[in-house]
């Protein structure tokens, strides 16, 4: 089961969500948080684990332009964090 979140941004206030966080399973698919470099759109893709990653293509514009959410799309920043739906 998912747990509904948010991501947001302490700078400047961008968010996206809510997105379905699902629990962690060793050994198992893992949810993996992008950010298109192409079109800039975030997005969740479940990847199992002997998956080619360097495959994944963003599910917006079909581009193979993913990397990991690690900063804000809107300002760059690196303090995002998770929260629950208010």
């Amino acid at each position: 089961m998912s747990t509904p979140s948010i991501l947001r941004c302490r700078r400047c206030g961008w968010s996206w969500g809510p997105v379905g966080v699902l629990p962690v399973v060793p050994g198992g698919p893992q949810q993996l948080f992008l950010r298109c470099t192409s079109c800039h759109r975030p997005q969740v893709q479940r990847v199992e684990p002997d998956a080619d990653r360097d495959a994944l293509r963003c599910s917006a514009c079909r581009e193979q332009s993913l990397v990991p959410l690690a900063d804000c799309p809107s300002c760059g920043e690196q303090d995002l964090s998770w929260g629950p739906l208010i």
